[in-house]
């Protein structure tokens, strides 16, 4: 089983909310943060499979923590899920290394294939 990680911008509680999804092989852990900063805390805490960031986060935002998520494990996969996708916030991501950019418009379903995509190209056995 694998996990995902998202952050995004803390809401009711900070505790790590996980579920198993119906026909997906990942169980999903939503882990909410204050800012980016605290992502890169709870990444090194929960050691995810996969992490799925907002652009938009105070103190460090969605690009900066990828990069120090990258710089602690440069083989976990990140997606960027951002409100609009810009020329270039597509560029950042790239140069970052990111496995996927997801807006909040393209869907549940590329948002969904993205997951799968990302977990599909790192599913390396764990030891």
């Amino acid at each position: 089983m694998q996990s995902v990680y998202i952050a995004r911008r803390r809401s009711r509680n900070d505790e790590a909310r996980c579920a198993r999804r119906p026909r997906v092989s990942w169980q999903f852990c939503y882990i909410e943060a204050e800012n980016g900063a605290e992502a890169v805390e709870k990444f090194q805490e929960f050691k995810p499979d996969l992490v799925i960031l907002d652009i938009s986060m105070p103190k460090l935002d969605g690009f900066s923590a990828a990069r120090e998520i990258r710089a602690l494990n440069p083989d976990v996969p990140i997606i960027i899920f951002s409100l609009n996708r810009t020329e270039l916030f597509s560029e950042i991501a790239e140069r970052i290394g990111v496995s996927g950019y997801v807006t909040k418009s393209d869907g549940s379903q590329a948002f969904l294939s993205a997951v799968d995509a990302a977990l599909s190209a790192n599913s390396v056995p764990k030891t």
